[in-house]
């Protein structure tokens, strides 16, 4: 449990603040700036309510909690809790500046009773003791639904802090309101369960103020309230009868099947209508809305997000149903377009990327055919079919995700190349796979086979830009990206992953790699990888490699990449390297910040893989390491010599920003890709 005391040192700025001194004299007594004020704010602008003020709920007061973190750990007796000024919901906060070190101030504000006022450490709706500020539950499932607005936000302490900082804190949570557009009559009340024990969309409970995550447990969560049988409603003008918050990720949307009971006023333990809404919507600061006739069994709902709390409207998910897509449909016109540059096909719903797969595992391999990406897709765990099965069915089309995400993608498959795409000649960019599953149980070997987050094999004149993977991949030839890339010996056949990251596990039998699991000649330059890469079996042949970028290299390039992830091997005969495990003779700019472990032990990288002293590259003009807050993401790679097959960059823009890499220090901040947040 939290202690809600100040370190001593701000026991004694107390006690120098209750003496005759000024507060000049008390900053000059304390070490000049050292001590810092921070004004903490839950009520500005769209981060809130859109253009609206605040509303607090009867009874209620706002109330804020500071903590503060040294990494990851809670530094002891840092915890302070404030009610806000009534007339403008702030709140107001000290601390002394660590010496030599960074931390991390993290805030929370929520609602706590009204009475007694000065009781701000009673927890009434979240518990934020317990597990502190990264690890808050909910405390109640009480019909207190008002009070479950909550708000987060955090800052470094560092050398360069001001002295006077102002914090405004976000969301935490996401809004649900039932509406209904015809009168309750004869209703009394209504039941609201989610999170089943059985349900795979299971919903966030728990909440790291810390980090902006939010934690999913599969559990049932029932909200219930009261209806006004008598609120007129129609479809013009719904009648909001039930409001609830709900933890929920801040980058991208959740999905929760959700059940909906109506109960009669006269029989309150005997639902009258049920509804089932399978795959709804949540993100954090956003406001979803399921809108119907409730006084009405089974009518169609309808599912909005708006943007109520943020700057930008929700996109609806859209759902697989296994069924659609399955038979290849020669001329299918997808969504829109023509499929050319400046108008290319339209993949607007999930049976459009299921279609894809089914013309292109029939021999349409839409050669110069142009796609585009406009929603977000659930493949909703169900079994998926690459995009491309081998080498004379491949996808060699250009492929535009436009930073839309693939969730719940799963494979378990014994063909040889395995990912959302399996093999492809083509070009895949902006693309990002959430929550992936890939299983790949061939028995080939090198670059036979390969299983990948976004592709089994990348082969040729292909490319894949500014893509991600978060999920788990295994196979005998694993990598977080590409399972096996396999560039040709001339410059028009250059195969090239860039701007790409891995989040996801990688294991293999084999060849094992961050971003690329086998790398015969092609290039990787501008990606990192902060997953783990292990190999997690026996293998039955010879060559086992494993490297935090790329797993066997041969030839080809790596330029400009980093791994913050862990790199195992276990079985004894590996090759293993912190940035590829075999041949790291055109590995350049690359940095590694943690070691390898082989055999249970720790291994050095080579001192150029390794940051020393907590210096980045430079990062200037015309160098790999550019980093620029406005970078639009231009990439071009102008020559591959045939010589050493040696990829040479030019014009080069990947980063948003370097970050800051403490050597053994309490944070570390690695460098963004231009495309993330």
């Amino acid at each position: 449990m939290r202690k809600s005391k100040l370190t001593w040192l701000l026991a004694a700025f107390a006690g120098l603040l209750a003496g005759s001194c000024s507060n000049d004299e008390v900053v000059t007594a304390m070490g000049g700036n050292d001590v810092i004020t921070f004004t903490v704010n839950s009520d500005n602008g769209v981060q809130t309510r859109a253009g609206g003020a605040l509303t607090i709920p009867d009874g209620k007061k706002l109330r804020y909690i500071m903590e503060v973190y040294d990494g990851g750990v809670f530094v002891e007796n840092s915890r302070q809790t404030v009610l806000a000024d009534e007339s403008n919901h702030s709140a107001e906060f000290t601390y002394l500046r660590p010496q030599g070190k960074a931390y991390t101030a993290v805030f929370w504000a929520d609602f706590t009773n009204a009475t007694p006022a000065a009781d701000a450490d009673t927890d009434v709706y979240y518990d934020t003791t317990t597990g502190g500020l990264d690890a808050i539950t909910v405390k109640s499932s009480s019909t207190e639904e008002s009070c479950g607005e909550a708000f987060y936000g955090s800052t470094v302490i560092d050398e360069k802090l001001s002295t006077t900082v102002a914090v405004e804190l976000k969301h935490a949570v996401s809004m649900v309101t039932l509406k209904t557009t015809a009168q309750l009559e004869g209703l009394g009340s209504v039941k609201v369960t989610y999170g089943k024990a059985d349900n795979t969309n299971a919903p966030y409970s728990t909440f790291n103020a810390l980090t902006g995550a939010a934690a999913a447990t599969q559990q049932t969560i029932e909200k219930v309230n009261e209806v006004n049988a008598g609120a007129a409603a129609n479809e013009s003008n719904p009648y909001d009868f039930h409001t609830f918050y709900v933890f929920a990720p801040a980058d991208e949307q959740n999905l929760v099947n959700m059940e909906i009971k109506m109960y009669s006023a006269t029989a309150p333990e005997t639902p009258v209508q049920t509804f089932s809404v399978p795959s709804l919507p949540l993100r954090t600061n956003y406001k979803t809305n399921v809108t119907g006739n409730f006084a009405l069994a089974n009518d169609k709902l309808t599912i909005s997000c708006s943007a109520d709390w943020g700057t930008e409207t929700l996109e609806p998910i859209s759902v697989w149903d296994e069924t659609s897509g399955i038979i290849p449909v020669p001329g299918y016109g997808f969504s829109g377009g023509t499929g050319v540059i400046d108008n290319p096909y339209i993949i607007g719903e999930a049976k459009d990327l299921a279609q894809l797969a089914a013309n292109v595992n029939a021999n349409e391999d839409y050669a110069n055919t142009y796609f585009k990406l406009t929603t977000d897709i659930d493949l909703n765990k169900k079994n998926w079919t690459p995009i491309g099965l081998d080498g004379s069915k491949s996808f060699k089309g250009n492929f535009d995700g436009e930073h839309h995400k693939i969730k719940n993608l799963t494979i378990n498959s014994s063909n040889d190349y395995v990912g959302l795409f399996g093999y492809v000649g083509g070009n895949i960019s902006n693309l990002h796979i959430i929550g992936g599953e890939i299983e790949s149980s061939t028995t080939n070997s090198g670059y036979a086979c390969g299983a990948g987050g976004v592709c089994g094999c990348l082969s040729y004149n292909g490319g894949i830009a500014n893509c991600s993977f978060q999920g788990a991949v295994t196979g005998v030839t694993a990598g977080g990206i590409v399972g096996v890339l396999h560039g040709g010996t001339t410059p028009t056949d250059v195969a090239i992953v860039s701007g790409s990251k891995n989040y996801g596990t990688i294991s293999g039998s084999g060849h094992t790699g961050g971003i690329v699991g086998y790398q015969q000649r092609g290039g990787v330059c501008g990606c990192y990888n902060v997953g783990t890469i292990q190999v997690s079996a026996t293998t039955n042949w010879l060559s086992t490699t494993v490297g935090g970028i790329s797993g066997y290299f041969y030839y080809g390039s790596i330029i400009g990449c980093y791994n913050a992830g862990e790199v195992k091997a276990e079985l004894g005969g590996e090759d293993i390297g912190a940035i590829a495990g075999v041949d790291v003779s055109n590995v350049k700019s690359c940095y590694a910040v943690k070691l390898y472990t082989k055999n249970s032990s720790e291994t050095t990288p080579p001192q150029e893989f390794k940051f020393g002293n907590g210096v980045w590259p430079t990062g200037g003009a015309g160098d790999i390491w550019y980093a620029d807050g406005n970078n639009n993401g231009e990439f071009t790679c102008t020559s591959m010599t045939s010589g050493y097959y040696e990829l040479t960059l030019s014009g080069c823009k990947f980063w948003k920003d370097l970050g800051a890499w403490n050597e053994g220090g309490a944070t570390s901040e690695y460098p963004k890709l231009w495309w993330e947040k």
